[in-house]
């Protein structure tokens, strides 16, 4: 990796680290912690759903029910998610937030009236709608950020944010496997419901900065379309933003490789493998949590571009061992090694996103490293399902890995004589 100065030095984030971030922000990040929490819930609901339906995935050919409930989660993002992005830049951000997390309660609560004979594949349209609105709740609480924190304050912002939001999804995740194991999966889903509805009431509470001329910069947003072609030609053309927009993905393959892969042969060992499975994604939240503070606290005065490129790198190495063994310790291990490379670069993705690309164009460029997250998943769940049918589970992650692996470098040193020229050319 290279060396070259960061982009804030660490006079202004001491600084920065001593403002408080005011009462909106607060409101922002216990309506995100909600919703994360009761979302991580409904994750290892479902899982469980699809376990007691399959009698945990006995049949080899039911991996492809955890890869059918991967695409429902994707592909709302891969279809519609640039043509959100527009929508949202135009919206008052908070009122999406709102709105979208009161009709995510209620079709959450829409699951318990379900007959229990009815096919696997009504969970999943009512999962595809839920990712639907997903949408455009990632795009409107990634760009409300800079509308409620001054720019200076933006890294500890998304720092404490990202950290919030993976403590809540360590609390979700292994809440989750307790309650859907212990209580059952309809409680899970009650609680989902619950904290969606909660989330709402408090991402009401926010009050956005008033800005100068909002009315004439709502006049001046280009046409729909050109908004979208606007948006893509920005990523693009800023080496920064590109790779802000690449390397979130490059950690949703590896990711998902593991999960479409490691979750049939953990749900084999026992009933409770559920259970197990919410305390290994807590894990990994744990350790997203922590590298998320480290950005804030330790990693401010390295390059973003190292931290993308480390992280995604780190991520693929570390995830390995879901195809080498079943061991609890060591599975655990390498997920809390998996979340602490992610954290980084997800902090770095968002901060840079918000100070280098046009406010205007803010929501349609989130909107599109969404569908790229959303997207790679969709297309690497059946593929990982189908070569761990064919290859074998440790093959299968093996040769995956390995590609994902060659692709972080490609990416990040791709965008190596780009950066290097923006910092020397701003030093």
């Amino acid at each position: 990796m290279i060396s070259e100065k960061p982009e804030h030095n660490g006079a202004e984030a001491a600084e920065s680290a001593s403002v408080p971030l005011g009462d909106s922000y607060k409101a922002l990040f216990t309506g995100q912690v909600s919703s994360i929490f009761g979302d991580r819930i409904n994750s290892i609901a479902l899982i469980e759903i699809i376990a007691v339906r399959t009698s945990r995935f006995a049949d080899t050919a039911s991996i492809f029910e955890i890869s059918n409930l991967t695409l429902a989660m994707t592909l709302p993002s891969l279809l519609f998610a640039p043509f959100a992005g527009p929508l949202v830049d135009r919206w008052n951000r908070k009122k999406v937030l709102v709105v979208v997390n009161l009709l995510r309660g209620l079709a959450v609560l829409s699951i318990l009236f379900l007959r229990p004979d009815v096919p696997l594949g009504t969970y999943y349209g009512i999962v595809t709608f839920l990712y639907i609105m997903n949408i455009l709740y990632v795009s409107a609480r990634c760009t409300v950020v800079p509308e409620i924190v001054p720019r200076p304050k933006l890294l500890r912002a998304n720092s404490i944010l990202t950290a919030g939001t993976t403590a809540a999804a360590i609390a979700g995740f292994a809440i989750g496997g307790v309650i859907s194991t212990k209580l059952g999966w309809r409680t899970a889903i009650l609680i989902n419901a619950l904290a969606y509805l909660g989330s709402a009431g408090a991402m009401a509470a926010i009050r956005l900065r008033a800005r100068a001329g909002t009315r004439a910069a709502q006049e001046e947003h280009l046409p729909y379309f050109e908004s979208i072609a606007a948006g893509a030609r920005e990523i693009v053309r800023s080496a920064r933003v590109r790779l802000s927009v690449l390397a979130p993905p490059l950690v949703i393959i590896a990711g998902t490789i593991a999960f479409v892969i490691g979750v049939p042969n953990i749900e084999g060992l026992s009933e409770d493998a559920t259970m197990h499975i919410g305390f290994l994604t807590g894990l990994a939240g744990m350790g997203m949590a922590a590298g998320s503070y480290m950005t804030m606290r330790a990693l401010s005065q390295i390059s973003r571009y190292t931290i993308s490129g480390v992280g995604t790198m780190a991520v693929c190495l570390v995830l390995s061992a879901f195809g080498f063994t079943t061991h609890f310790a060591i599975l655990g291990a390498a997920a809390l090694l998996a979340g602490l490379a992610a954290g980084p670069v997800y902090v770095s993705s968002e901060t840079t996103i918000q100070e280098e690309s046009t406010e205007k164009r803010r929501a349609t460029i989130f909107a599109f490293r969404d569908m790229l997250m959303k997207g790679v998943a969709a297309g690497t769940a059946p593929l990982a399902g189908l070569l761990a049918v064919t290859l074998g589970t440790t093959h299968a992650i093996l040769v995956m890995l390995s590609v994902t692996l060659l692709l972080s470098i490609i990416v990040t040193q791709g965008s190596r004589r780009s950066w290097e020229s923006r910092a020397g050319g701003s030093s």
